[in-house]
């Protein structure tokens, strides 16, 4: 059999195929007619080819037949969208010079911690007065710097200083439903660096005045059962919060690994692959919009006068980004040679399913969970391979 490969599109190849007459006469043997034997021999010789050239279909393929007639060379393509070649740069120099962060968790970090569990254990009492200092207040805000002057909301403890420096003073004296406009300058560093220094015209309603009864932090720890003193209480909060930092701080580096990655690789993304992501981003939305909002999809787009192929394209970019993320984490997993095996996976969907409620899982899906549970793991040991060359 003769085979030869011809790129056609961007992400699309032809497949040509010279098959012996032998070959075609012993398939109409096997099946007693032309049109069976046909297919099977352009089964078979599909399956022999992409094994012999390394392709990765994405999509249905498509057969044209030049000439099948018994006695005589059979001649046909095959057309169908395949997974491109990704050159990967020099990548274990670049993981090099991505250093790690290490996270640090100060002790004011965990007092604030327990501060805000404390505050969250709290009773609550409605004021009629105005608000003071030591008061929880709830407020509606909005500035002449935000987008759309869209209006936000808060609430905090008046008097810690949360905002930004003169604009907690504004609020005492006010009562529920009571508004006041006034002006302040951003702090220059400030973390949004876009406001930095810039001046803003706010105005502030006062939604809700509040006591709060604090339990002691003591009964607290006793009623909730938490720990056996506050000092084990800072310990356990600090462990939490020091796993929490490492676990981001693992995020973010492997983010800058990825990234770094892509912008040195050369890969020419798939549009099979890239509409394939697009449908997906847009079905996530339209489940958010259902959970979330409860309205019907329809409502939505009409609510931000878009219409789904306008949302389509707004989603071009992050699925390409998608894409290319996942075809270097493929090609990554060769190049390091990780291999999953189907006990880690089966164990590790069984801890999935542990940590879920017996009702949820029972229905979930195991085709699905599979292939999340796959995904994570080969991401796992690629990273942990990755940061040993640190």
């Amino acid at each position: 059999m003769k085979i030869t490969t011809k790129k056609i599109d961007n992400d699309k190849i032809e497949v040509s195929f010279e098959v012996p007459a032998e070959e075609l006469g012993q398939r109409i043997k096997e099946t007693k007619t032309l049109a069976e034997a046909s297919d099977a021999l352009i089964k078979a010789s599909w399956q022999q080819a992409v094994k012999e050239k390394g392709l990765e279909p994405i999509g249905p393929a498509q057969t044209t037949i030049e000439q099948i007639v018994p006695g005589q060379v059979a001649k046909f393509k095959i057309t169908a969208p395949v997974l491109p070649e990704v050159k990967l740069p020099d990548y274990h120099a670049l993981v090099k010079e991505i250093k790690k962060e290490k996270p640090e968790v100060k002790d004011e970090d965990v007092e604030q911690a327990i501060k805000s569990w404390q505050l969250s254990k709290s009773k609550f009492k409605t004021l009629e007065r105005s608000a003071q200092k030591g008061d929880f207040v709830h407020i509606e805000f909005s500035s002449s710097l935000f987008p759309g002057d869209q209006s936000q909301q808060d609430r905090f403890i008046l008097g810690e200083g949360r905002l930004i420096p003169g604009f907690e003073d504004q609020l005492a004296g006010l009562s529920a439903g009571e508004e006041k406009n006034f002006k302040l300058t951003y702090p220059d560093p400030y973390f949004a660096a876009h406001l930095a220094g810039q001046e803003a015209d706010f105005k502030v309603k006062m939604v809700k005045v509040e006591e709060i009864e604090k339990v002691s932090l003591e009964e607290l720890i006793k009623t909730e059962k938490v720990a056996e003193s506050i000092e084990e209480l800072r310990q356990k909060v600090r462990a939490d919060m020091e796993r929490q930092a490492q676990q981001s701080s693992e995020q973010r580096w492997r983010q800058q690994v990825i990234d770094r990655i892509a912008e040195a690789a050369e890969v020419e993304l798939p549009n099979t692959l890239i509409e394939y992501e697009q449908a997906r981003l847009i079905e996530s939305l339209k489940r958010q919009v259902i959970d979330q909002l409860q309205i019907p999809f329809e409502d939505y787009l009409q609510k931000i006068n878009q219409k789904e192929e306008d949302l389509k394209k707004t989603y071009r970019m992050e699925a390409e980004r998608n894409v290319k993320h996942f075809l270097l984490i493929r090609a990554l997993q060769r190049a390091e040679k990780i291999e999953i095996s189907e006990d880690e996976i089966g164990q590790e969907m069984a801890k999935i399913k542990e940590d879920l409620p017996a009702e949820q899982a029972d229905q979930v899906d195991q085709g699905q969970l599979r292939a999340y549970t796959k995904d994570a793991l080969v991401r796992d040991h690629l990273f942990q391979k990755l940061s040993s060359i640190l």
